[in-house]
């Protein structure tokens, strides 16, 4: 299908799910230093926003590949944003697994 080619989607989509897992990474932090009430430091949250931005790409990559329709990839973009590093640990064990010879069938051990 040449719709969910990625070299087809514009230059604003790729944007809008990379504004979204960024989005989402920043959501992260501010819900961390508001639940520990540590104070506000840029580079916790420029890491955060890195690690977020990363697994946002890669999800959404994920959904190309299995030809989700668009609104999905950027929900799905932001909520990995959101997630940050624990999409990334869920990503890792997954394709551990497959690389281990899994089917891939769903689980993550």
């Amino acid at each position: 299908m040449p719709e969910k080619d990625p070299q087809s989607y514009s230059l604003l989509a790729y944007l809008a799910f990379g504004g979204l897992s960024v989005w989402g990474g920043l959501v992260a932090y501010i819900r961390t230093i508001k639940a520990t009430g540590k104070p506000f430091q840029l580079v916790d949250a420029l890491l955060q926003v890195i690690v977020s931005g990363f697994a946002g790409m890669l999800t959404m990559l994920l959904c190309w590949y299995i030809t989700a329709p668009l609104p999905l990839c950027g929900f799905m973009a932001g909520m990995a944003g959101l997630m940050g590093s624990k999409a990334l640990d869920i990503y890792e064990r997954r394709a551990a697994g497959i690389m281990r010879g899994g089917k891939g069938n769903g689980t993550l051990d």
